[in-house]
């Protein structure tokens, strides 16, 4: 394909576009305020642009490039952009549309919120800005102008690493089922997850109001759910709480916390939301000896089964067999050993549930995006008590709405056996077993787990990274490794810290976000304004000081007294305020450029790390414990109250038949 990586820099009256195919040793090629160079670029036949958050920016400013825009009219739209507005308003487009195929490696990344910089940071390369300000109001001279160039080229540089870091299992992956469903490669490299999986899926979107109406299906047992879980589901259908404060809706920090239900099985507390049911014994270690065993058993393709066997695939589908066949396909790739096709296949299948959550999706269907969370928790809640009810032995490490961990007597393995094969033919979904021989658990969310044939598997932001980092995240990397030594091994932290010379195990990837005004590092008590993403490293030269970031307050929230609400008032003065970054060490050291050695390093600083985080899969955190004694009170008070209520009802029983007895029928 002709697909060339760009990147674009715009100044009060220069604008540069940086183009590079992604082929090793291609050459870049720069165009510098000349709008008929440009359309002369782009009129080469089947041209493919890809960038990095291009889909919001980089497009539209090219586009405006593209129809001939003054240099002061494509600083307008830059600004425009920039200030918060919907790029594709701009006037001097307006709802234009650029005439090359696009797609943007931003586009399915978890953390949206990553930019490019950091991604650079978490390859290990440098990571550098130009010293060029955006602000300056007049030409570029020819010095400044080289360095941006130079740094514009750099990016584009970057871009091309990551695009090889996504073009396996991505880019490939969405062309490759683009031509299995009759989409050209430039339609459907360009297309979100979400919307390829709609395209492929023949759907268009249905806008419906019946999200609450859900029903329990047939195949699952009410007999073996507890009251509580059931009146908690049930709140779907009072109307009379609002949607943002029973399913959580998007705050100024992300989402905020849906209703929530505690309850425990066993001595595993277990939380359920709309969003998922968790739970986990906190801070233990559980090891297989001759009498019993560790088994933790995951249902396969959960969402996607669950869609099939409960009749939740969306209803925006022409045809409502699409999704079915669409894994079934991919299935049968599987089984004839093509697994490029299945692989392909396995990003759309796994991307259907979420879309029929998003409202402006084709495949949007929320009715049955709530249903087949709901129906999760309830399928696997039968389970756990149908478990718990039949075998005496067992003991929940770790529950999720997938799978369930558990210690059991070796004597009642098969039992419990039978019990999951029941459960799988009621409800057709597939269990996948796997044995550790020892766990380490701090949390639901992080734990340990050893295995038989001497393999480990990790889960949770402590030890995710004991193999190293990725484009996504790779900060602390041999924090991480050591405490896996230490806790499988019993290796000190010392000894895998001291040990270690590669100095970007080290590393942390520091960022201040869009609502501060800057990044400041104190260097022998003086300030200095650094960039926003910065490599940082523990150091033992007490010259280096603390990395800050601060912002200038105009604004701050005040209860409203004939309201009740809080509005915002101006601060007058406004404030400078400054905080420090969260783990961030007190003698930091900015290396962007790569030049720092291990020597250099505190290594007290990551050996105190690793023991404190270890600590903490050791040791219960005290707000974790006063959590879990409030738990355990209110199952208690639960429990009494339900003796109480049952006694009070057999009594109200009594006296009503013996006012009945003697024909006062009134009381």
């Amino acid at each position: 394909m002709n697909i060339y990586i760009y990147d674009i820099e715009v100044f009060a009256d220069d604008w540069i576009v940086v183009f590079r195919r992604p082929e090793e040793n291609s050459d870049h090629i720069v165009i510098h305020n000349d709008n008929h160079h440009l359309r002369s670029f782009l009129s080469q036949p089947d041209i493919i642009l890809g960038g990095f958050n291009n889909k919001h920016y980089d497009n539209w400013i090219l586009l405006t490039m593209y129809l001939g825009g003054s240099n002061i009219e494509v600083k307008r739209h830059n600004d425009y952009i920039i200030n918060g507005n919907n790029a594709w308003e701009f006037p001097f487009v307006s709802y234009k549309k650029l005439p090359v195929s696009t797609f943007d490696l931003r586009d399915d990344i978890a953390d949206i919120g990553i930019s490019l910089k950091s991604i650079e940071g978490n390859l290990g390369l440098p990571i550098v800005e130009s010293s060029v300000s955006f602000n300056i109001d007049r030409k570029l001279t020819p010095g400044e102008l080289e360095e941006v160039i130079k740094y514009c080229k750099y990016d584009v540089d970057s871009t091309i690493k990551l695009y090889h870091e996504r073009l396996e299992d991505y880019i490939n992956a969405k062309i490759l089922v683009g031509e299995m469903y009759g989409l050209s490669p430039q339609e459907a490299v360009g297309l979100t997850n979400a919307k390829l999986s709609a395209k492929v899926l023949g759907a268009k979107l249905v806008k419906r109001t019946d999200e609450r109406d859900y029903v329990i299906p047939d195949n699952i047992d009410v007999n073996d759910i507890p009251q509580e879980v059931l009146n908690f589901f049930n709140l779907i259908h009072d109307k009379s709480i609002p949607d943002a404060k029973l399913f959580g809706s998007p705050g100024a920090k992300g989402m905020t916390l849906d209703v929530k239900f505690t309850t425990s099985y066993g001595t595993c507390p277990v939380t359920y939301a709309w969003g998922g049911v968790h739970g986990a014994k906190p801070c233990v270690i559980v090891e297989e000896d001759e009498e019993r065993v560790i088994i933790n058993q995951d249902v396969a393709s959960l969402y996607p089964s669950s869609m099939i066997n409960f009749g939740y695939c969306s209803r925006s589908m022409a045809d409502a067999k699409a999704y079915e066949s669409l894994v079934k396909r991919r299935l049968e790739y599987k089984r004839q050993g093509n697994k490029k096709q299945a692989n392909a296949l396995k990003l759309v299948v796994n991307t259907v549930y979420g879309a029929m959550l998003n409202m402006y999706n084709d495949l949007a269907d929320r009715w049955a995006g709530r249903s087949v969370c709901i129906s999760n928790q309830l399928a696997m809640t039968m389970l756990i008590v149908r478990l718990a009810r039949a075998c005496e032995t067992i003991d929940f490490i770790n529950i999720n709405t997938d799978g369930i961990m558990f210690n059991i007597a070796r004597r009642e393995v098969e039992l419990s056996e039978q019990i999951v094969n029941e459960w799988c033919r009621v409800t057709k979904f597939e269990m996948e077993r796997d044995d550790f021989t020892k766990v380490i658990q701090k949390d639901v969310n992080n734990y340990i787990g050893l295995k038989s044939d001497g393999s480990i598997k990790t889960k949770g932001g402590f030890v995710k990274l004991y193999k190293g980092g990725n484009f996504k995240t790779n900060s602390l990397s041999i924090v991480h490794k050591a405490i896996v030594d230490y806790l499988v091994n019993g290796i000190p932290p010392r000894d895998t810290i001291s040990n270690c010379k590669d100095i970007l195990k080290f590393q942390q990837i520091v960022k201040t976000g869009s609502t501060f005004d800057g990044t400041y590092h104190y260097i022998n008590g003086e300030k200095y304004e650094v960039q926003k993403v910065n490599r940082v490293y523990a150091v033992t030269d007490p010259t280096y000081g603390q990395i800050v970031k601060g912002k200038l307050v105009k604004f701050k929230r005040k209860k409203n007294k004939e309201t009740g609400k809080m509005d915002e008032v101006p601060v007058d003065p406004p404030k400078w305020q400054e905080e420090i970054i969260s783990e961030c060490p007190t003698h930091a050291y900015i290396d962007n450029t790569n030049k720092l050695t291990v020597d250099k390093l505190d290594l007290e600083y990551y050996i105190n790390m690793a023991n404190n985080r270890i600590d903490k899969y050791i040791n219960i955190d005290r707000k974790v414990k006063n959590k879990l004694d409030k738990i355990e009170k209110e199952i208690v008070i639960m429990a009494t109250a339900k003796a109480t209520s049952k006694n009070v009802f057999e009594k109200l029983l009594i006296a009503r038949e013996q006012f009945l007895n003697a024909g006062i029928k009134k009381t």
